[in-house]
């Protein structure tokens, strides 16, 4: 419904555009959404997007859409068209190979998935380029041409890791495994196949289709039980990503015909034909028909077995039919001779130049010669001025460290402050205990010496043991002050830099506790609920305790500063607050975990990496998806000026880092964020 209502909005923002790139970024988007939802509306729209980019006469935007109405065609099963859109669009991208300026400035933000803001300038065209390889291998894997698939994903894998884009290599490696699969080559679609998935997992991207692809080749090996591993995680994979279109279900079909459990096959099969032919993915339903004509015939159910026969033979003559692969061979070979001409022509061209080059290059002697003699005369004095320079960078680069450890030292100090408030409200407990026993001994002592002087010894002796008993009580608070102050006095000193078996709960507890009563000190008016979940089973860790300390307290800090923050923008209603008409309770939640699992780790956990994990939660606001992936860079911020100095999340980064950890982040505007630190530790 959510994304229904995202291109209906969509539509009504094209009636009313007036600006051709406004018209075509909305094409794109529109075409990006019926991708996975509607395949011929995309076509459509994937179409208007090209015809309005011709126009321009820009080579190279042209040639990426021809890519986005390539994969619109490929979806909709229409493999010849997809395949000359894509020779048609290799085509336009070759004519400016050599180019730099190929793209204007304002046409590199076109949104989407045409969008290569991402690509520098000079690596435009390479994208481009690999990009529609890509989609020619795409479609040589829907016609069942592996091999040839294979020849032009390796093209696009090469291009793909020259520019480091790894987005559009986890595309081709996946691809790979399956092109890999339908060869037969099993070990070498596994290893791509494998190669992709911790490409995934790295980037935190989608996995789209990879699990599948890899359980595919375990099926090749007969490795049957991580065959059903990966399909199931496939299948778990697609409800997180709504991209199910029921392969996995094929693939799990496939293994349960095999070994006989017939309802289990015909289960699986029946939910791969709903998904693909639900979002009327042609292949995928041609696959399950397949399948599902082979389980009704071994189970005796011939009416049910012809019925899908026959569709499956429909639709693969549809897709597949002698007259098609041979127009697809035709349109090949014709764009191989289209291109051996512009070659030959190329040749012929070279030659020219390579004469005109020969002149040219007498007269650029001539020229040097004239001018080596006074840039010889100029060297001197350039090498006086860049020896100048040099020092004066030198002395920048002095005054820049400096800046930077003062700006160091003074993100620690902020922290100290912040933990200073909080420790002055606790101390002033003990001491208030202290002071007030002390004065009643004083009377106590004066009393005392009335009975002696009066000769009752047994009333001196019970105001005695008052005396102690309160002696105890002042040396018990007495010691709490002290331990607070040493706290105090380990987190403000220099890090030794030598790790330490530590109590991680007791520290998280203590940091929390401080700095709630920091806020306090701070705000009279702030108050949020603390929860806290303990893993009793952690014991200690070796870790540098000053260092996690501040990571914590940064951490928790900021948590409070979050809910504080969104506590401000409520609405006070009569006998609550709320937040947009919802009830709101500013809350903060600090909890550690001990990973359990020692063998390999299930794809999607974190659990079996020997880890402490350690969670800072908040019901803020949320951090903007536009900043996530800058809140760690130093000096950046969101608070206002004067209130942070960009360091804490990035010193926290990097003390982590320096353990061996890993400090992530998981958020959702309007819901809140976690913190989430992961320290490695021997079971």
């Amino acid at each position: 419904t959510a994304q229904r209502q995202n291109v209906d909005s969509l539509k009504q923002r094209l009636q009313v555009e007036k600006t051709d790139t406004g018209r075509i970024r909305l094409y794109a988007a529109i075409n990006s959404h019926y991708n996975y939802a509607n395949a011929d509306s995309a076509l459509i729209y994937a179409n208007r997007a090209l015809q309005a980019v011709k126009p321009l006469g820009i080579p190279l935007l042209e040639a990426i859409f021809n890519s986005s109405l390539s994969y619109s065609l490929y979806l909709t099963g229409n493999y010849i068209a997809s395949m000359q859109a894509a020779l048609s669009g290799l085509s336009v991208a070759g004519e400016q190979s050599s180019s730099r300026t190929a793209m204007p400035f304002k046409y590199r933000k076109l949104l989407g998935e045409n969008s290569i803001d991402t690509v520098s300038e000079q690596n435009t065209h390479q994208y481009v380029v690999a990009r529609l390889h890509y989609l020619v291998g795409f479609v040589y894997i829907a016609t069942e041409q592996p091999q040839k698939a294979i020849e032009q994903l390796l093209i696009s894998k090469q291009m793909f890791q020259s520019i480091n884009n790894q987005r559009w290599l986890h595309f081709t490696l996946s691809n790979l495994s399956n092109a890999y699969a339908y060869a037969h080559k099993y070990k070498e679609g596994l290893e791509y196949g494998l190669e992709d998935f911790h490409l995934v997992k790295k980037l935190s991207i989608e996995k789209g289709f990879t699990e599948c692809y890899i359980g595919n080749n375990y099926v090749g090996l007969n490795d049957t039980a991580s065959a059903k591993k990966w399909f199931y995680a496939a299948i778990l994979t697609a409800e997180k990503e709504h991209s199910d279109r029921g392969l996995a279900n094929v693939g799990l079909a496939q293994i349960f015909l095999k070994s006989g459990k017939m309802d289990s096959a015909l289960w699986h099969a029946h939910r791969a034909l709903y998904l693909a032919g639900s979002q009327k993915f042609k292949k995928f339903t041609l696959a399950a028909d397949t399948l599902l004509a082979v389980i009704h015939e071994a189970t005796g159910n011939t009416d049910s077995a012809y019925f899908y026969l026959q569709r499956s033979v429909k639709l693969k003559n549809e897709l597949f039919n002698s007259e098609k692969a041979q127009e697809l061979l035709s349109i090949v070979d014709a764009d191989k001779q289209h291109n051996a001409d512009i070659e030959a022509a190329k040749a012929a061209y070279k030659r020219k130049l390579q004469v005109y080059s020969f002149i040219a290059a007498l007269f650029f002697l001539l020229c040097v010669a004239l001018f080596l003699f006074r840039n010889n005369r100029q060297r001197t004095k350039a090498n006086r001025t860049l020896s100048k320079q040099k020092n004066e960078l030198e002395d920048t680069l002095q005054k820049l460290k400096a800046t930077q450890s003062q700006l160091i030292q003074s993100e620690k100090m902020a922290s100290l402050g912040e933990l200073t408030a909080g420790i002055a409200h606790e101390i002033q407990n003990p001491l208030n205990f202290i002071n007030n026993f002390s004065e009643v001994n004083k009377e106590l002592i004066e009393e005392m010496k009335e009975q002696l002087a009066t000769g009752n010894g047994q009333e001196a002796i019970f105001i005695a043991n008052d005396i102690q008993e309160n002696e105890h009580k002042i040396n018990h608070h007495g010691k709490r002050a002290d331990a607070i102050v040493k706290g105090m006095l380990q987190h403000s000193r220099a890090s030794s830099g030598i790790k330490e078996l530590t109590d991680i709960n007791a520290l998280a507890e203590e940091y929390l506790r401080l700095a709630y009563q920091g806020q306090r000190a701070k705000d009279k008016s702030f108050n949020a609920t603390m929860k806290t979940d303990f893993d009793e089973s952690i014991g200690n860790i070796n870790i540098i305790p000053q260092d996690i300390g501040r990571v914590v307290l940064n951490l928790i800090n900021n948590a409070f500063y979050a809910v504080n923050e969104k506590n401000a923008s409520t609405t006070v209603m009569p006998g609550q607050a709320s937040y947009q008409g919802q009830p709101y309770e500013p809350t903060v939640s600090v909890s550690t975990k001990r990973s359990l699992s020692f063998g390999e780790p299930v794809p999607n956990s974190r659990e079996g990496r020997g880890e402490v994990i350690i969670s800072v939660k908040d019901n803020g606001h949320g951090i903007p998806q536009n900043i996530v992936d800058k809140i760690f860079q130093p000096f950046f911020t969101t608070k206002p000026t004067g209130e942070g100095t960009g360091l804490g999340l990035s010193l926290s980064y990097d003390i982590i880092k320096a353990h061996g950890g890993e400090l992530k982040v998981e958020t959702k505007e309007g819901e809140g964020t976690e913190f989430i630190i992961s320290i490695a530790v021997n079971h």
